[in-house]
């Protein structure tokens, strides 16, 4: 894993597309630049919840209704571990 990055860290954006179930691209980058971790990409998650791109509340419902055999492909991530790192960068912003 890189310095300075998450615990959830994976080297490809698409298994985020593939987890997630999340059809809409913003979102589907907001979740990928979130559970990564990194500065910059919670930098870039901010500016778009920032920007009016993404609703918060809208992000976390999408997030939590991700089922969780979506996540058996990839055993790095887990449900919970990705619900904390939303929950901890949505608690930031707020």
């Amino acid at each position: 894993m890189p310095p300075g990055a998450s615990h959830l860290y994976a080297e490809r954006e698409e298994v985020f597309r593939d987890i997630q179930g999340i059809k809409d691209r913003p979102y589907a980058q907001l979740l990928s630049e979130v559970v990564r971790g990194f500065r910059k990409d919670l930098l870039d998650a901010e500016r778009f919840v920032g920007s009016g791109m993404v609703d918060p509340e809208r992000f976390r419902e999408l997030v939590e209704e991700i089922p969780v055999s979506e996540y058996s492909r990839y055993p790095a991530l887990s449900p919970a571990a990705v619900l904390a790192a939303v929950g901890d960068f949505l608690s930031g912003i707020e």
